[in-house]
């Protein structure tokens, strides 16, 4: 029953995503926890409209697929299996790539001072360096910022945001809010230019 609701709860987080334009068509992947070692992730290579519960693939923080949908697992896996190793905490990632908070990283704007970023994040969002995307180097850097106390997301420079929570759609709702203040912000930007 447990791995139903997840599943369910993952794609409704992905289309959710999706209809907001947080992803494209082949981009973005979300994922649950499912005990301590495997997660349900999203497919790579699919159109985010039309996965459903049996396109995700269940596998463990190691790589190897328990259980196999109709596709190949995300290439942003490792990233998601070092996060949930070094986050017991966290049930539910996803990764995104919100148009106005890549926006934002590119001009150098900061999100941190906002009220919504005080209130969902501590007023600590952290900043990941640009890395190739599905690298192993990426997953890494990522996850590493993830240790710090208090940090529930994390800006990759140029490239898009990862959130984490103790549920799916909780991490979805948080890529929102840091979108929603991109947003903002960027039309400060725009407006003081």
């Amino acid at each position: 029953m447990l791995y139903e609701s997840l599943a369910k709860e993952v794609v409704f987080s992905l289309r959710r995503l999706y209809e907001l334009g947080l992803v494209s068509s082949f981009s973005g992947n979300v994922s649950a926890r499912v005990s301590d070692d495997a997660f349900l992730i999203t497919p790579s290579g699919v159109h985010r409209s039309i996965i459903d519960e049996k396109s995700l693939i269940l596998m463990r923080n190691d790589g190897v697929i328990l259980r196999k949908g109709r596709f190949r697992p995300s290439s942003e896996w490792r990233m998601h299996a070092l996060i949930y190793e070094t986050r017991k905490d966290v049930y539910g990632i996803v990764h995104a790539h919100p148009r106005s908070v890549v926006a934002a990283s590119l001009l150098g704007i900061n999100l941190e001072g906002f009220a919504e970023i005080e209130i969902f994040f501590r007023n600590k969002i952290a900043i990941v360096p640009p890395l190739k995307p599905g690298s192993l180097e990426l997953a890494k850097a990522v996850a590493e910022v993830f240790k710090e106390d208090g940090v529930n997301s994390a800006i990759l420079h140029g490239h898009g945001a990862v959130t984490v929570a103790e549920s799916p759609l909780k991490a979805e709702g948080y890529m929102e809010v840091l979108e929603e203040v991109a947003e903002i912000l960027l039309k400060k930007f725009q407006y003081n230019k």
